[in-house]
């Protein structure tokens, strides 16, 4: 097989499993939400399946935000990045490929150190949780994998890379309105979290 249709092929699987991750992230969201108010959330099972439990302990905030707002920016980035690779004329599927390799770093580091806290830490077991580290794990595995098998020209998408961000004035601002772009996103969410 083709290994730009190969690519392609993955890239869809990414950007779908990224949209359930994102709605995962929101209904995490609007639980934590409905714990704060102390209303009973539709996941907790008793004692050992308890998301209550996991959404009011100090994992679940970073920098006093829910960390479901920073997963739910992540998987639209993680989303945009694949329908980049998907769109005709952009960037090809082989450069999304290799950038999405090199996010799943991060991913999986996240992934761990919160399966740690509930797992380890917290000792329960929170199902919309679990499903996001699922789904997490299975972008991470399908990135390296398709990487592995298509071994993408790596040198090349570098270089490409380095042209893209500082080969002219136009494409470094594209570069800085993304990344503003992205930073504002979080920061709205933000507000709109202390607002509520």
């Amino acid at each position: 097989m083709n290994s730009r249709v190969f690519g392609r092929r993955a890239l869809w699987a990414v950007l779908i499993l990224s949209l359930i991750g994102f709605g995962l992230s929101v209904e995490s969201y609007r639980e934590i939400k409905r714990t704060a108010s102390g209303e009973p959330t539709w996941c907790s099972f008793g004692s050992f399946a308890d998301c209550e439990k996991a959404f009011r302990s100090s994992y679940s905030k970073l920098w006093g935000r829910p960390t479901s707002l920073y997963g739910s920016v992540t998987y639209l980035f993680l989303a945009w990045i694949a329908m980049l690779g998907l769109k005709k004329g952009g960037p090809f599927a082989l450069a999304s490929l290799f950038h999405l390799g090199l996010l799943s770093f991060p991913l999986i580091g996240v992934t761990c150190y919160l399966a740690w806290a509930s797992f380890i830490q917290l000792k329960i077991l929170c199902p919309i949780c679990v499903a996001i580290y699922l789904i997490n794990m299975a972008i991470v595995g399908l990135v390296w994998w398709t990487c592995w098998q298509i071994a993408p020209p790596y040198d090349s998408i570098i270089r490409w890379d380095i042209r893209t961000l500082f080969g002219d004035f136009r494409r470094t601002t594209w570069t800085v309105l993304v990344v503003a772009l992205i930073i504002a996103l979080i920061i709205l969410l933000g507000s709109m979290d202390s607002v509520n």
